[in-house]
């Protein structure tokens, strides 16, 4: 059975969310003020709605507690709609919110309010976009957890056709390798060994801070 997310605010943050969700497998309830961006969405989600979400009648009647999380994707131009909206989806029993937030101060209200987590969509896009502009190597990077990320970078030349053991970069860089990927995807290694030889074109996925992951990515 797929899990079930409730997305509130479908501009182009939450629109973009609801249709990754339900492409990904998840049913999704998609809610909006909008009628033209409820009727937008409506063929690619499980449920579109057009009400008011800072109702509580409204809130009410698309019963939070029953989904998996709850997405409060409002923007900023109504910060105290996101902030009650917020409040509402946790009085009726949300197991998981999630809120977009446009600073530290809506953050910090947010929490105390009912947010289980936060996400800054600017903030995030700018800070990728400033790795790929300073590591051209990179091309992914996540944060896992605080001050520990996972990424992925192509192999340095200097990487290309020595195993794993000779690079070292565990002890080199204070990074792990949980991953290589061949250019023919086929022969790609999950959590590969000492002997795994890095070839020309590899792409290869480390886990360590992203000051560590950058020193790798600078290797020529």
């Amino acid at each position: 059975m797929s899990s079930t997310y409730l997305v509130i605010g479908l501009g182009q943050f939450g629109s973009g969310l609801a249709r990754e969700l339900s492409k990904r497998g998840a049913s999704v309830i998609a809610v909006d003020n909008n009628k033209e961006r409820v009727d937008a969405l409506g063929a690619e989600v499980a449920q579109s709605l057009e009400l008011d979400a800072t109702d509580a009648g409204a809130i009410a009647e698309i019963e939070p507690h029953q989904v998996d999380a709850a997405i409060c994707a409002i923007g900023a131009e109504s910060i105290e709609a996101s902030i009650l909206v917020t409040a509402l989806l946790k009085e009726h029993g949300a197991p998981r919110i999630i809120t977009r937030v446009t600073g530290d101060l809506q953050e910090r209200v947010v929490r105390r309010v009912g947010a289980d987590d936060v996400v800054n969509p600017e903030s995030e896009v700018a800070r990728h976009v400033a790795q790929r502009v300073l590591l051209p190597r990179l091309q992914q990077a996540f944060e896992i957890h605080k001050g520990l990320s996972m990424a992925e970078i192509y192999a340095p030349k200097t990487f290309v056709d020595q195993p794993l053991s000779n690079l070292n970069i565990r002890g080199r860089f204070g990074v792990n390798v949980v991953a290589v990927y061949r250019s023919n995807e086929t022969d790609s290694v999950i959590n590969p060994g000492p002997d795994t030889v890095i070839n020309a074109g590899d792409r290869i996925a480390l886990v360590g801070s992203l000051n560590d992951i950058g020193r790798v990515a600078k290797e020529h």
